[in-house]
């Protein structure tokens, strides 16, 4: 992400009131979306492509390398691609490669379970007073925008402009398995975690290009569901989010604007003023929807 001061959040007006009141803000599971494709979409192409480089008959990776190439498939399979994927890898590798993987499989499945992550998610943008934000996630302007300063969060939490390209990250791939073959001192294990941990960072943050008017930073926080006690906590409770770790007084601190349209309902801008009133460093600007961009 770059140096933006600071970072906006679209939202309707229940939600807001309810962020400002509780003075707190969830991140929701990355798997658990509105729009679920929106997180695959990343896993889907990389894993795409990579079976295609297995499945050529006439490509010049070494043995060691396809291992490698399959290990990937196989982690973007269990994590970040749609349900067919993973029975598509595994009844169809050894037919495609002629590799016996067998005890391969054995070792990354297991390296694969004892590192099982779930990715928790919160959507900003950098885009002030944006129409297309207004009507989607603001209820056509009768929602409103809440205003935080992002220097506070960068020590806190992983903070990701959202990317729409994949192709230069591919190219990036290629180009670490490919010299993985005359670097005998790396473990190609220790090279699958690597990568691993950046195709998830990519397919956290990437979206198809339609959506590139939304201009999203994304908010990250990552659990390790065998020993992080408040994972356990959401599982037992069956809930499928986490608060932005910030006390209420800290989190009421960062924000440093709301706006509103002239949209928003009477008795609900009424509601604002009064919450405005408890906390007078906090700006309360209304913006004619009529000249929103």
């Amino acid at each position: 992400m770059g140096k933006e001061k600071y970072l906006y959040h679209y939202t309707n007006f229940v939600s807001g009131m309810s962020i400002l009141k509780s003075g707190s803000l969830r991140m929701f599971d990355a798997k658990q979306q509105s729009d679920p494709y929106e997180v695959i979409y990343a896993g889907n192409k990389i894993f795409e492509f990579f079976l295609d480089i297995i499945s050529n008959q006439n490509n010049s990776y070494k043995k060691e390398q396809m291992k490698i190439f399959i290990g990937l498939l196989m982690f973007i399979s269990v994590n970040y691609a749609d349900e067919t994927k993973q029975e598509k890898i595994q009844n169809s590798i050894k037919q495609i490669t002629g590799i016996d993987v067998d005890n391969f499989f054995v070792q990354l499945n297991k390296d694969i379970n004892s590192r099982i992550i779930r990715n928790f998610i919160s959507s900003f943008t950098t885009s002030f007073n944006n129409k297309y934000l207004w009507d989607v996630y603001a209820s056509n302007g009768a929602g409103i925008v809440i205003k935080i300063k992002s220097d506070c969060l960068q020590s806190l939490i992983g903070i990701k402009q959202v990317h729409y390209l994949l192709e230069e990250f591919i190219h990036h791939i290629i180009i670490e398995v490919t010299d993985y073959y005359t670097k005998s001192e790396i473990d190609k294990f220790e090279l699958l975690g690597k990568l691993n941990k950046e195709i998830t960072h990519v397919c956290l943050s990437t979206k198809q290009v339609k959506y590139s008017l939304e201009n999203e930073i994304r908010l990250i926080e990552h659990y390790d569901c065998v020993t992080d006690e408040k994972i356990i906590e959401i599982a037992q409770n069956d809930k499928e989010f986490v608060l932005l770790p910030l006390t209420k007084q800290k989190f009421i601190k960062i924000i440093s604007s709301i706006y509103y349209t002239d949209q928003l309902q009477l008795d609900k801008l009424e509601r604002l003023i009064s919450f405005q009133k408890k906390h007078p460093k906090i700006e309360l600007i209304q913006i004619p929807y009529n000249k929103v961009i």
